[in-house]
């Protein structure tokens, strides 16, 4: 009987302490300010898709569009559409209406200048920059591939159309040395006046002038 007893007494107290030991975590759990455990949550396995960067559009595949009148017009054309033009700047002229300045992040060493007023685009241009001189050829500018097909299609962007004598214009003259761009020959198409040259930098610009008639 003696022994009997004693196993009863060691089998309550064993039960006794396991009940105090999960009553024990229990408090301790749902205690605040407790620390709690958080749950481990199964990994995501989405896969996110690689960001694609923008690749420039072939110089020669920019349609013409139409004829630009307004700034709106000329950040609508295919030319900036497909090259990304960003307005970066803009300041008053003092002969009247507002100079915009545009990148191309999508062309290396291209910027263009815009001017407007009372939204009629009078003036544009284009200018290449940061290209290897020759001085061999009195630092003429030794233009990257491209280049040409970039200032035609600049060109046809704001004229709405092809303009053969623009494009000899861009051909005969961009890295033709030049004092001021006004020195250099002028295309005449429509009532646009184009302009190529070496000024410092090659570039290429479009004159608005007044049709008689």
């Amino acid at each position: 009987m003696g022994r009997s007893g004693s196993g009863r007494t060691v089998l309550v107290l064993l039960f006794l302490f396991g009940v105090g030991a999960v009553l024990s975590y229990l408090y301790s759990r749902d205690r605040p300010g407790a620390p709690q455990q958080s749950a481990a949550r199964p990994e995501s396995r989405t896969a996110r898709p690689a960001p694609v960067r923008a690749e420039a559009a072939d110089p020669d595949s920019i349609p013409a569009g139409d004829p630009v009148e307004s700034l709106q017009d000329f950040e609508g054309t295919p030319f900036c559409q497909m090259l990304g033009c960003r307005r970066k700047d803009h300041w008053a002229l003092r002969g009247g209406g507002t100079n915009y300045t545009y990148d191309l992040p999508s062309v290396a060493g291209a910027s263009i200048e815009v001017s407007a007023e009372d939204s009629r685009v009078f003036s544009a241009g284009l200018t290449l920059y940061d290209r290897d001189m020759d001085p061999a050829r009195s630092y003429q500018a030794i233009l990257r591939p491209g280049d040409r097909a970039l200032a035609k299609a600049f060109v046809r962007s704001i004229l709405g159309s092809n303009c053969t004598a623009a494009d000899g214009a861009v051909r005969a003259n961009l890295v033709t040395s030049f004092h001021q761009i006004m020195q250099a020959p002028a295309a005449r198409c429509g009532q646009w006046e184009v302009r190529a040259g070496q000024v410092s930098d090659p570039i290429v610009t479009l004159d608005r002038k007044q049709v008689n008639g």
